[in-house]
């Protein structure tokens, strides 16, 4: 197989999805699943967020601080969990390109391997966090000879001049200081994505490459990613633009989510309590998030793994197409 043939990609993506009828019960079940725990997390953080607001004087500070905690710590345990879940897709993706069945628990694959799965997540998001602080001087530097820089260092020459400067310079200063936000952090924001987004590009089959072999390691799977993109992110661009639409979808759905803050901006005002208002556009994006991924999920992510084959085969490392006759715990325990 061919990266650069897509029309072939395409057909072998469509025929191990027939061949693999079960993936739409594992989609859905992966789906609804994480529907269910966004869910649940979001109302047991509005509860918690209610109660800490009837908490009010100094008798309460303790129950505060209790109830704090409480949504903070549910809200972290579900963020370092979602990974380990997602990635358990990959696993069913793999084993289906591999002709082998899949089972429910296969979807659990990312916490069976939870050191390799943890190790990849934090590389991943230090790596990004590395390339943003490394974009604030250079973002600052390039505000600085832009036009919107102006009326901030006209506003910081009097600062220059006395030691004691006026009420009216400060606050002058303090506006200009305003104005400039938006602007430098335009600015911070298109260079952390002109250096991150090629970076993500090149390692976007990490999660296959580990789930692959997650005996290699976490920086072995990021490394194996970088070398198989490695002059062909081209092909696998124009891949990403034949689901223009499907991406396109995907933030529609995404949007949704903020539906009563974009009803606020644009000032409609909708008869409803707004708790009635809030949980009722977030059912409404989390249906929409399911139809969306029962409907073409398994076939995107599908092709995106024979992407990652074909990638394999022209680098002399194909995994095998043919089921191997060994216990479900040799490839993932």
């Amino acid at each position: 197989m061919d990266i650069r043939d897509r029309a072939g990609l395409y057909r072998e993506a469509e025929s191990r999805l027939a061949a693999a009828p079960n993936l739409k019960r594992l989609i859905l079940l992966h789906t609804v699943a994480s529907a269910a725990v966004l869910l649940a997390v979001t109302a047991l953080n509005y509860v918690l967020q209610d109660r800490i607001g009837d908490t009010g004087g100094l008798g309460g500070m303790g129950m505060r601080s209790a109830l704090s905690t409480a949504s903070t710590v549910l809200q972290l345990a579900v963020n370092l969990a979602m990974p380990f879940w997602v990635i358990g897709y990959s696993a069913v993706v793999l084993r289906t390109l591999r002709g082998e069945p899949c089972e429910d628990r296969t979807l659990l694959s990312g916490f069976r391997q939870f050191g390799p799965v943890l190790r990849l997540t934090l590389l991943q998001n230090m790596l990004l966090i590395l390339l943003a602080m490394l974009c604030i001087y250079p973002a600052a530097l390039i505000f600085m000879m832009t036009p919107w820089a102006k009326p901030m260092m006209q506003a910081m020459v009097p600062f220059s001049q006395t030691a004691a400067p006026t009420e009216e310079q400060t606050q002058a200063l303090t506006q200009a200081l305003e104005g400039a936000y938006l602007p430098i952090m335009g600015v911070y924001t298109v260079l952390v994505l002109l250096v991150a987004l090629p970076l993500l590009f090149r390692l976007r089959f990490s999660a296959l490459a580990l789930m692959d072999a997650p005996q290699s390691g976490a920086l072995a799977a990021m490394r194996k990613s970088i070398r198989l993109t490695k002059g062909n992110c081209g092909a696998v661009l124009r891949v990403d633009l034949h689901f223009w639409w499907y991406f396109l979808l995907e933030l529609a759905v995404t949007v949704l989510a903020y539906g009563d803050v974009l009803l606020t901006l644009f000032g409609v005002t909708v008869p409803v309590d707004r708790t009635v208002l809030f949980f009722g556009i977030y059912a409404v994006y989390l249906a929409a998030q399911i139809g969306l991924y029962c409907w073409q999920k398994n076939r995107v992510e599908l092709t995106y793994g024979c992407c990652y084959r074909a990638l394999e085969s022209a680098s002399g490392q194909s995994m095998p197409v043919q089921p191997r006759k060994v216990p479900w715990n040799d490839y993932y325990g």
